[in-house]
């Protein structure tokens, strides 16, 4: 009895071995897969940083291309409304004999094509007091608001118009330099 209580414990441990090793087999293998998901896991997790990468890149170029869009779109409207600006002038040109008419189109044309929130033409009258200029049309306001300034006289502000030098162009006429000097 005693010799089949340790062949028995023999076996028993012998039994406890085997399933330990195959446990541990088990075991390895398990582990041995889990390593290599982790190393998937890694490659994917790697790979979609570079989606990521690459999309967030697309998404700037799409932003920047949306802007361009947008800017040629402007570009865009402002030459039609310079297009139609200058068809209109055209058609006023072609269709009025009222020379007066035809140079208030003109003034109140190039005051919208150049953005200006005045604009004027003058021509010049010989006098007995020599030339000057005189206030033929006026753009952005009423006649009446510029009666008060008088004629335009040849000073620094007007030379080259007087001197047939050019157009005076100003953001703010009060802020030329040489506005006010005589």
């Amino acid at each position: 009895e005693r010799l089949e209580k340790v062949v028995g414990a023999a076996m028993r441990i012998a039994a406890a071995e085997r399933a330990a090793a195959d446990s541990r087999r088990r075991l390895e293998s398990t582990l041995v897969e889990l390593a290599e998901a982790h190393a998937r896991l890694q490659e994917q997790a790697a790979e979609l940083e570079l989606q990521v990468d690459e999309s967030q890149a697309v998404a700037t170029e799409l932003e920047q291309s949306n802007e361009h869009l947008q800017e040629m779109n402007t570009d865009l409207e402002a030459a039609r409304n310079e297009i139609e600006t200058l068809n209109r002038i055209g058609n006023t040109l072609a269709s009025e004999h009222d020379v007066e008419r035809i140079v208030q189109t003109v003034t109140d044309a190039a005051t919208d094509l150049v953005g200006a929130q005045f604009g004027a033409f003058f021509y010049n009258v010989v006098d007995k007091q020599g030339e000057k200029l005189t206030l033929y049309t006026l753009s952005g306001a009423p006649r009446e608001a510029c009666e008060h300034f008088g004629h335009p006289r040849p000073t620094p502000v007007f030379g080259p118009t007087f001197d047939g030098e050019g157009v005076v162009r100003s953001d703010d006429i009060t802020r030329d330099p040489p506005y006010g000097q005589l």
